[in-house]
C-alpha cells in the first residue's frame, strides 16, 4: 500500500529502521566522550536475554525475523548504549526555574460548549444556530446561578451542580502560567476573566470563549504543586531539547557505510508475532527497551504489507 508520498509503507518503515540504526551505532561512537561503557554484569544480561529470545521463539519465525542471537546482542548493546548516554548528556541543562516563568494558578471551570455535533454530507461540522448558541448560553447562566447560590462558593462541587443542569456538564481543574504564556491552552477569556479575583472568588459573569461559555472559580492564584510540576516540565523539555540537538548533530556527522545493494534486498512483506521476555533483574533498563522497542520496530516493518 503507498502513501501520499508515492512510497509503499515497507518503503517508509525501512527508512525509519535505517535512521534509528544511524542514530544509535552514533550514539555509541560517542559513549567514551561521557566514559560509559557497559559493565560485566550488563554485558551478561544482555547475552543471557539474548539467548533466551532464540530459544523463545521457533526457527520459522527466527527465518522470517531474519535475527541471528548474535544480532540480538548487538541490538541489545547498542540500547544499552543510548539508555546510558542519556543522563551524561543532559547533565549540563539549566536546572534553574524562575517563579515567574513557572508560577501558576488554578481555576475550577464548567465549559457549556458551543461547537456543532453534526456534520453535513460532506463531513463539515454544522454550526449552531443563534438559538442553539442562546440555549447553551442559558445553561451556563443556570449553573452559574447554582454555584452562586452555594453556602460556600469557594468550596462549592461545581461539577455535581453542573450536572444538575446538564448531565453532561462537569467542571475540570486546569492550570495556567500566572506571568503569561504562549503554551498556556486555556481560553485567553478565562485567565483575563480571574485576572483580578482571589482565591476561592467566582466571576459573577458567563464568560464566553472562542468555543464555549464559561463558568469560572479562581481556586489557587498561586498553586506551589502545580508550579513545581510545572519547573519540572520546563527542565525536563530544556533537556530534551539538548539531548534531541546532540543527537542529530551527531548523526549528521557520523560516518557510517551503508552497503545499499544488501539493504536493498531486505523487504517488508508479512506480519510476524515473536515471544519476548526481559529480565526481571534488569538494573539498567536495557532489557526493557529492547522489549519495548524491538516489539515495536519490527510491528512498524512487518505489519505494513508492501507491493514490492
Amino acid at each position: 500500500e503507498k502513501a501520499e508520498d508515492g512510497r509503499t509503507y515497507g518503503e517508509t518503515a525501512k527508512d525509519d529502521v535505517m535512521d534509528t540504526i544511524r542514530t544509535l551505532y552514533a550514539m555509541k561512537s560517542h559513549a567514551a566522550d561521557y566514559d560509559v561503557t557497559i559493565s560485566e554484569e550488563e554485558q551478561t544480561k544482555i547475552e543471557e536475554a539474548a539467548k533466551t529470545f532464540m530459544e523463545d521463539n521457533d526457527a520459522e519465525t527466527l527465518e522470517k525475523l531474519a535475527v541471528s542471537e548474535t544480532d540480538m546482542v548487538t541490538y541489545l548493546e547498542l540500547l544499552t548504549y543510548r539508555e546510558k548516554l542519556h543522563d551524561p548528556m543532559v547533565a549540563d541543562v539549566d536546572k534553574e526555574v524562575s517563579d515567574e516563568e513557572a508560577g501558576q494558578s488554578t481555576v475550577s471551570v464548567v465549559k457549556v460548549s458551543t461547537v456543532g455535533t453534526e456534520k453535513d454530507e460532506d463531513g463539515n461540522t454544522i454550526e449552531l444556530t443563534k438559538e442553539e448558541k442562546e440555549a447553551k448560553k442559558e445553561q451556563a447562566q443556570q449553573v452559574l446561578d447554582k454555584v452562586k447560590a452555594s453556602e460556600n462558593v469557594a468550596e462549592a462541587d461545581m461539577s455535581a451542580l453542573a450536572k444538575e443542569v446538564e448531565e453532561s456538564l462537569y467542571a475540570s481543574t486546569p492550570s495556567f502560567t500566572t506571568a503569561g504564556s504562549e503554551e498556556d491552552t486555556l481560553d485567553q477569556k478565562v485567565i483575563d476573566a480571574v485576572s483580578s479575583l482571589e482565591d476561592g472568588q467566582l466571576v459573577q459573569e458567563v464568560v464566553e470563549g472562542t468555543d464555549g461559555y464559561y463558568v469560572v472559580r479562581l481556586d489557587k492564584k498561586n498553586d506551589e504543586e502545580a508550579t513545581a510540576n510545572k519547573k519540572e516540565s520546563i527542565i525536563s523539555e530544556r533537556e530534551q531539547e539538548a539531548y534531541d540537538k546532540l543527537v542529530e548533530e551527531w548523526t549528521e556527522k557520523a560516518e557510517i557505510k551503508v552497503e545499499d545493494n544488501v539493504w536493498k534486498k531486505v523487504k517488508v512483506t508479512d506480519s510476524v508475532s515473536f515471544q519476548y521476555k526481559p529480565a526481571e533483574t534488569s538494573d539498567t533498563g536495557s532489557e526493557e527497551d529492547a522489549a519495548d522497542s524491538s516489539e515495536e520496530d519490527t510491528a512498524d516493518q512487518a505489519e505494513e504489507d508492501t507491493e514490492e
